[in-house]
């Protein structure tokens, strides 16, 4: 059984619930021949996972200024998720979104749900 937010009895979201697919991503700075630095990307894991668009209501509530489309993720958490943070960001079909916080299940490591915005 589970619950209008995905998540089955146990606290874990539930497979259906799953139902896109993101890569989550690193910085990386490389350097060329001459010396001239660029920042790239570097897949860190790619998910399944669960993706909202945030009400206006939530965003007044944390009195946000609003800017790019605002989405709520929530993913299984695996072991591989472990290095995800703030500086991180997720790309999910042609879409970039920033990371601007995340919360997982302390004790449990069970779900990741992120607070993400698109455009920043």
């Amino acid at each position: 059984m589970s619950n209008n937010r995905g998540y089955g009895t146990s606290g874990i979201v539930a497979s259906g619930a799953c139902r896109s697919r993101i890569r989550f991503e690193e910085a990386v700075e490389t350097s060329n021949a001459v010396g001239d630095t660029s920042i790239g990307w570097s897949e860190v894991a790619t998910v399944w996972a669960s993706i909202s668009p945030r009400s206006g209501q939530e965003d007044q509530r944390s009195q946000q200024v609003q800017s790019g489309q605002k989405w709520d993720v929530e993913c299984r958490w695996h072991t591989g998720l472990a290095v995800v943070s703030t500086k991180h960001r997720i790309v999910w079909g042609d879409k970039v979104l920033a990371i601007n916080s995340i919360v997982s299940n302390p004790g449990f490591n069970r779900t990741l749900s992120l607070a993400c915005e698109e455009g920043r």
